[in-house]
Formats: C-alpha cells, structure tokens, sequence
C-alpha cells in the first residue's frame, strides 16, 4: 500500500475517522485518496464493492472542512434514482447522523434539496441535475468538486454529453474560492471502463 493508515489519517483528520473509524483504507483508497484530498481531477476504475464512494467522498469531505467550506461543495451524479437513493442512504450513515442535512439528494420524484447552506453533497442523476442547474443555479454557486459515478454508463452517450456541458456550467457559474488552492474538481470512477 503505497499510504499507510497513519498518513492518511494525517491527511484528512476530519474526514479518516468518520469514514474509516476501525477499519483499514483498501489498497484502490489509500492510492486515490491523497490525490483527491491534494485537489487533483482524478479518474479511476475499481471493482463493484471495493469502496470507490469513500474513496472519493472522504477526501472531499476534508476538503470541505480544511477551507471552511459552508455551503454545498460536492455534487455526486449516478446514473440511476435506484444508485442515488442507494449512495444517499450510505452516505447518512456517515455524515446525516451526526450532522442532519450535510447530505441531500434531488432526483425526479425526490426534491429534497433546497438549501446550500449547511449541505456538502447533493446526490443526483443527471438529469435532475440539468433542472436543477437550469431551475435554481444559485443553488450550485459554491460547488467545488463534481464525481461522476459509474462513468463508463455515460461516456459516449447523449447523457454523458448533456452531463460535460452541465458541469460546465457549474464550473463557469461557481463563486471565486477564498483560497487559490480550492480548485474545482472532477472526480470520475468505474468498475469497466475498457479504456481509461
């Protein structure tokens, strides 16, 4: 492992104890992690069940809080209401318990999201993401990252398309960050993409 447990949890204070408390980072983590909490654009591919949404959502999660972050700053989009609902339940477990409203979700039949303030992550399938861009972009001024889930449903698709030009956007309409080294980022992750 090319990061030990200790490092990690050097990197990310916050965010390692809440979503590794009592349990060893997988080797697919502890690789992509550092690079994700250092503002990196990353995309990777892991096995079904390997821990990609950790993998990604820790490190931001630190990110929201090392720059004070206090209004929503993720957006992860999944392909299907089925996986949003999904991720929306395994990310209460570690966040929504202890901080109600850190996580929401806005899908065509769930709109539950309504307020930046207070929130770090919506979840959303594209095209709720498109009306929610297009409805109520103030919502989506503070975003800093944007993880793309189960990319390779997506890539060379008229969705995939409709989603580039969405997070483009948000990019474009996102407020100036407090600090130069709060970059905007993408996050990207696959369990079989053919080529990287």
């Amino acid at each position: 492992m090319s990061n030990s447990r200790t490092e990690l949890a050097r990197m990310m204070p916050d965010a390692f104890p809440t979503f590794f408390s009592g349990r060893q980072p997988y080797p697919v983590q502890a690789s992509v992690m550092p690079e994700i909490v250092r503002g990196r654009n990353v995309l990777f591919a892991a096995p079904t069940a390997s821990g990609k949404t950790e993998a990604a959502v820790a490190p931001l999660y630190q990110r929201h809080v090392s720059f004070q972050r206090g209004s929503l700053s993720t957006v992860y989009v999944a392909p299907t209401k089925a996986l949003v609902n999904d991720l929306y339940e395994r990310l209460v477990i570690y966040l929504g318990i202890k901080q109600p409203g850190t996580i929401a979700r806005y899908t065509g039949d769930r709109h539950e999201f309504s307020r930046a303030e207070g929130t770090f992550c919506v979840v959303v399938t594209p095209e709720a993401l498109d009306s929610l861009q297009l409805r109520h972009p103030e919502l989506l001024h503070p975003v800093r990252s944007v993880v793309v889930d189960e990319i390779h449903l997506l890539h060379g698709q008229a969705r995939g398309q409709q989603l580039r030009h969405v997070i483009s956007r948000i990019r474009s309409a996102a407020k100036p960050p407090h600090s130069q080294r709060d970059n905007f980022q993408i996050v990207g992750m696959t369990a079989t993409l053919d080529d990287m």
